[in-house]
C-alpha cells in the first residue's frame, strides 16, 4: 500500500468513525460491556421462523441465466447434489438505478412486502404445535424486505424482517461499504410454551410470590377445600418469551487487518412448571408450583484478525452477564400431609437462578514453518466465572419446630444473621492452551501432533455454619421434612451432614498424534492415538486415564463413488476407587461427631456403585460412509456407527450400545425439479442396576451387607429406538414454483426390569404390581408442508401454503393423571397432548424497485 492509499484509507475510516450508524454501533458497545451477557447462542443466529425457514429475500422468481452456461446441476465438494432453490439464484429485490445524469439521486431503492391471511383450525391449542411458533389465524405481514444502493460509493443497505406483531417476529438490518466496514442489527423472537392445559392452585403465577386463593389456610386446609379451589379454576397456559437484540460489525483497518465487534441482550419472561414439596413423598406434601422467568442477559464480544502471508493471529475478548430479577420463589402451603405433625411449615423458599458473569480472553496464533510444508497453531485462553447473589437464610418459617424430637428455633435460622457469610463470593477460573504441529515429510505423508491442556481452579467456600447458634446444618424444607432436622449437634448420635460446598475442580492434559498416508492415487490410510488424563478435585477417583487408537480407510473410486471406514478402541482407567472423597466437607470431620452405630455411621451410597464417567470401560467404535453418484443427476448417501461401552462396574450403568443409520437419496428429474427420500435409525441399550437400602441398620456400605442386602437387588435394561424418515419434491414451471416435504418421526422406549425380591421396590408395592416391564413410552410426529408460488405480474406473485401437523405422545409418567390432587399430592397436570393441527395461508406479493425489461 502506497502512502496515496494509506492517506485514503486513514481518511475513509475517519469518516466512517463519523457516521452515525457506526457511532451508535460503538455507543451501544460500550454500554452493553458495563452492563452485561448470554447463555443461549451466539448473537448472529441466522433470521428465520417457522414460515420462513430459509432466507427471506428469494420469492417465486428465479435468475434464467442461472449460474452455469454449462451445467444445470451442482453439487457440494463432497459430491452431494445440491436441492434445486440453491440450483439457480433466486431474483432479489434490486434497487432500480434510473438514468444517470445530474438530477439523479445517488441511493436506489427496491424491495418487497408479503402479507396474506393465515386459517388455523384442528387441535390449535395444543402446547406441542404452538411451541416456537406463532400460527394465529388472522391477517398478517409474512415478510419484507428493502434494499437500497449507492451508486457512487458501492454502499448497500438491506432491511429484512417476518411477522411484525407477532410472537416469533425478527427483523435484520445490514450496511456495509465494499472494503471498509459492515453493520448489522437484528431483533427476534421467538415463545416457548410448556403447556397450555396447566391447573395452578395459587395466585400471583409468574412472580416469585405464590398466594393460596380465598378459602384455603397455609399449613391447614384439608384435601376437600383444596380439591374445590381447584375446581373453581380453569386452565392456564404457562410460556415464555424470547426476546433478543443484538448490534455487530467489522472494520477493515488495513489490507491485512480487521476489528469486529458483537453485542446482544436477550429477555426471558414468563412462566414454567417447576417442583416443590414439604414432606416425604409417601407422606404427601408433594407440590408442582410455577417458576417465574424473568432473565436478561447481555452478550458482548470484541477481537481484531490478523492475516499474513505466514502469520495468521487472532485476539478475542468475550464477556456475559446474567441476571435474574427474582431471587426466590415463596410459595404457600396447602398443608396436605397423611401425618399431623408437631409442625407445618405455612410457607417455602426456594433459590432461584443467581447472577452470573462470564468472561475470556483468547488468543490464536499460525504460523507456516519453513520446514517439511509445516504449520504451527496455537490457542491461549483463559475466563473466569462468577457470582456473588446474597445468600437466603436457611429457612423461612418462624416458632419452634419439633418434627424431628429435637425442638428447633426456626427464629434463630431465618435471617441472614444465621449465615457464615452473605454472599456467593464464588468463582471458577479455567486455563487451556492448545497446540499443534502439522507437517508433511513426504508427499504421501501428512503428520500432525496436538497438544490440550486444561487447568480449572473452583475458589468457592462455604459452610453452614450459624454464628447464632454455634451449629452447622440446615433447615430441610422449612421445617417441613420428618425425622430429619438437619442439624449437627456434639454428642447427639446422628447422620452425615453436608456442612461446605464441595469444590470441585478437573484438570486435563491430552496428547494427540495423527498420520495420514496416500496409498493410492485414490486411497488413503489414517491413524489416530491419543492419551487423556484428567484430576478430578473430591471425585470418587483422584485421576482418570483414556487412550484412545483410530484407524481409518478413505477411498475415491472415481468421480462416481467415495467409501470411508473407520474402527476405534478406548480403553480408561485410573487410580483406585474411594468409597467417601468429600469426607472433609460432612459433619463427621467436626469434633463432638457421634455415628449412629459403634463403628460408624450409615453409608451415604453403595460403596460398589461405579459413576459412569469414572468407572473403567473398554469402548469399540466403528463407522463409515459410502456415497454413490450413478449419474450426473442424483446421489446416494449411505452412513452408520456403531459404539459399544463396557464398564467395569457391577453397579451403576454397567454396559451400553448405540447404533444409528442414516440413507439419503437425490434426484434431478427434470432441470427444473429435483427429489429426495432420506431415513434414520438410531438405537441406545443401556443395562444399570442397584440396591434398594434397607434402611440405616449398620454402617457397611458394600454389596451383600446389612444395609445393601442383594435381596434388594433391581435391573434395568432400557431400549430407546428411533426412526426419522422425510421426502420432499421441488417443481418450477416457468415461474411457477411448487415445493412439498414430509417428515415423520417415531420414537419408542422400553424398560425391562428385574427384581430379586419385593426388598427391591418401594414400600408398598409388591413384585405383581411391578411387574417385569414399565409400559413404553411413544412418541410419533408428522410434518407436512405445502406452498406454490406463482406470479400476477412483473411486480405481484402469489403464495399459497399448506402445513399440518400432528403428534401422539405415550408417556406413562403422566398415565392416569387427570386428577390434579393425587393421595394427597398436588401436580399442575401439565400433561403432554396430542394433536392434528392445519395451517392454510393465501399470500400476496407486491415488489418495486428493479430494473425494467
Amino acid at each position: 500500500m502506497n502512502a496515496n492509499e494509506r492517506k485514503s484509507r486513514i481518511t475513509t475510516l475517519r469518516a466512517c468513525l463519523r457516521c452515525p450508524v457506526y457511532a451508535l454501533s460503538l455507543l451501544v458497545c460500550v454500554a452493553v460491556a458495563d452492563v452485561a451477557a448470554d447463555s443461549g447462542g451466539g448473537a448472529d443466529d441466522p433470521p428465520g421462523n417457522a414460515l420462513n425457514p430459509h432466507t427471506p429475500l428469494p420469492g417465486g422468481q428465479i435468475d434464467e441465466l442461472g449460474y452455469s452456461l454449462f451445467s444445470t446441476v451442482a453439487f457440494s465438494p463432497s459430491g452431494i447434489l445440491y436441492p434445486l432453490v440453491y440450483q439457480y439464484p433466486w431474483l432479489h429485490p434490486e434497487p432500480a438505478p434510473g438514468p444517470e445524469d445530474e438530477t439523479t439521486p445517488e441511493w436506489h431503492f427496491g424491495g418487497l412486502i408479503e402479507a396474506g391471511f393465515l386459517a388455523d383450525f384442528g387441535t390449535t391449542d395444543a402446547a406441542g404445535f404452538r411451541e416456537f411458533a406463532d400460527f394465529d389465524d388472522g391477517p398478517l405481514v409474512n415478510r419484507f424486505a428493502l434494499v437500497a444502493e449507492h451508486a457512487r460509493r458501492g454502499d448497500r443497505v438491506e432491511l429484512i424482517g417476518a411477522g411484525p406483531g407477532r410472537d416469533d417476529q425478527y427483523f435484520a438490518l445490514d450496511y456495509r461499504r465494499p472494503g471498509t466496514f459492515e453493520i448489522n442489527a437484528w431483533y427476534n423472537r421467538i415463545p416457548h410454551v410448556f403447556s397450555t392445559n396447566a391447573r395452578v392452585l395459587w395466585d400471583g403465577a409468574g412472580s416469585g410470590t405464590l398466594t393460596l386463593p380465598d378459602g384455603l389456610e397455609p399449613g391447614a386446609s384439608t384435601p376437600q377445600q383444596v380439591r374445590a379451589a381447584l375446581l373453581s379454576r380453569g386452565e392456564s397456559t404457562l410460556k415464555l418469551d424470547r426476546k433478543r437484540v443484538g448490534l455487530a460489525g467489522t472494520l477493515l483497518a488495513l489490507d491485512n487487518l480487521n476489528a469486529f465487534f458483537k453485542a446482544s441482550s436477550e429477555w426471558r419472561n414468563g412462566e414454567r412448571p417447576f417442583g416443590g414439596t414439604f414432606d416425604y413423598p409417601t407422606l404427601g406434601q408433594v407440590t408442582e408450583t410455577v417458576e417465574p422467568i424473568d432473565y436478561l442477559t447481555h452478550e458482548v464480544d470484541a477481537g481484531m484478525h490478523y492475516t499474513g502471508r505466514r502469520i495468521q493471529a487472532n485476539l478475542t475478548w468475550s464477556s456475559s452477564f446474567f441476571i435474574n430479577d427474582t431471587d426466590a420463589l415463596v410459595w404457600e402451603n396447602p398443608g396436605l400431609s397423611i401425618l399431623q405433625p408437631d409442625f407445618v411449615a405455612p410457607r417455602g423458599r426456594t433459590a432461584l437462578a443467581p447472577d452470573n458473569r462470564f468472561h475470556q480472553i483468547q488468543a490464536d496464533l499460525a504460523i507456516a514453518l519453513p520446514v517439511m510444508h509445516g504449520r504451527w497453531t496455537s490457542t491461549l485462553a483463559y475466563n473466569c466465572k462468577t457470582q456473588d447473589d446474597d445468600l437466603l437464610p436457611p429457612t423461612i418459617s418462624t416458632g419452634v419446630g419439633n418434627n424431628a424430637g429435637v425442638p428447633v428455633n426456626f427464629d434463630l435460622w431465618n435471617t441472614p444473621g444465621a449465615l457464615s457469610r452473605t454472599s456467593a463470593d464464588a468463582k471458577i477460573r479455567t486455563a487451556l492452551l492448545q497446540s499443534e504441529v502439522s507437517l508433511l515429510p513426504t508427499r504421501r505423508l501428512r503428520t500432525s501432533l496436538k497438544l490440550r491442556a486444561l487447568d480449572e481452579d473452583n475458589d468457592t467456600h462455604f459452610e453452614t455454619f450459624n454464628p447464632q447458634t454455634g451449629e452447622y446444618g440446615r433447615i430441610p424444607l422449612d421445617g417441613g421434612l420428618l425425622f430429619d432436622d438437619g442439624i449437627f449437634q456434639p454428642g447427639r448420635p446422628g447422620e452425615l451432614l453436608r456442612i461446605a460446598n464441595v469444590p470441585y475442580e478437573t484438570d486435563e492434559l491430552e496428547i494427540t498424534a495423527d498420520a495420514d498416508y496416500r496409498l493410492t492415487r485414490s486411497t488413503r490410510l489414517a491413524a489416530t492415538l491419543s492419551y487423556d488424563r484428567t484430576d478430578h478435585a473430591h471425585r470418587q477417583r483422584s485421576t482418570t486415564r483414556d487412550k484412545r487408537v483410530r484407524l481409518q480407510l478413505s477411498d475415491r473410486a472415481g468421480p462416481w463413488a467415495s467409501l470411508r471406514l473407520a474402527v476405534e478402541t478406548a480403553r480408561r482407567d485410573g487410580d483406585d476407587y474411594q468409597i467417601d472423597p468429600q469426607a472433609p466437607f460432612l459433619s463427621a470431620s467436626l469434633a463432638g461427631f457421634v455415628p449412629r452405630f459403634e463403628d460408624g455411621t450409615r453409608p451415604r451410597e453403595l460403596a460398589d456403585l461405579r459413576e459412569f464417567d469414572l468407572a473403567s470401560r473398554d469402548q469399540r467404535v466403528a463407522d463409515g460412509q459410502l456415497r454413490f453418484n450413478p449419474g450426473t443427476l442424483s446421489d446416494l448417501a449411505i452412513s452408520g456407527r456403531w459404539v459399544h461401552d463396557d464398564f467395569d462396574a457391577g453397579f451403576g450403568l454397567r454396559e451400553q450400545t448405540r447404533l444409528s443409520t442414516n440413507a439419503e437419496w437425490n434426484y434431478q428429474f427434470h432441470e427444473r425439479g429435483n427429489a429426495y427420500v432420506y431415513y434414520s435409525f438410531q438405537a441406545h441399550d443401556r443395562e444399570a442396576a442397584n440396591i434398594n437400602d434397607a434402611g440405616p441398620s449398620a454402617p457397611d456400605p458394600f454389596a451383600g451387607g446389612e444395609v445393601f442386602p442383594l435381596a434388594n437387588l433391581w435391573r434395568q435394561n432400557l431400549d430407546e429406538t428411533n426412526h426419522g424418515a422425510g421426502l420432499g419434491l421441488t417443481r418450477q414451471w416457468k415461474q411457477f414454483l411448487f415445493e412439498i416435504d414430509y417428515t415423520f418421526g417415531y420414537a419408542r422406549a422400553e424398560q425391562a426390569l428385574r427384581f430379586n425380591s419385593g426388598g427391591a421396590l418401594s414400600s408398598g408395592i409388591g413384585l405383581d404390581a411391578a411387574g417385569d416391564s414399565l409400559p413404553d413410552s411413544v412418541f410419533e410426529r408428522h410434518l407436512l408442508r405445502a406452498s406454490l408460488r406463482f406470479p400476477i405480474n412483473r411486480h405481484v406473485g402469489a403464495q399459497l401454503l399448506y402445513r399440518l401437523e400432528s403428534e401422539d405422545i405415550e408417556d406413562p409418567n403422566f398415565a392416569g393423571l387427570d386428577d390434579p390432587l393425587v393421595d394427597n399430592q398436588l401436580f399442575l397436570l401439565a400433561v403432554p397432548e396430542d394433536f392434528t393441527a392445519h395451517l392454510v395461508g393465501v399470500l400476496l406479493e407486491f415488489r418495486f424497485g428493479g430494473t425494467d425489461e
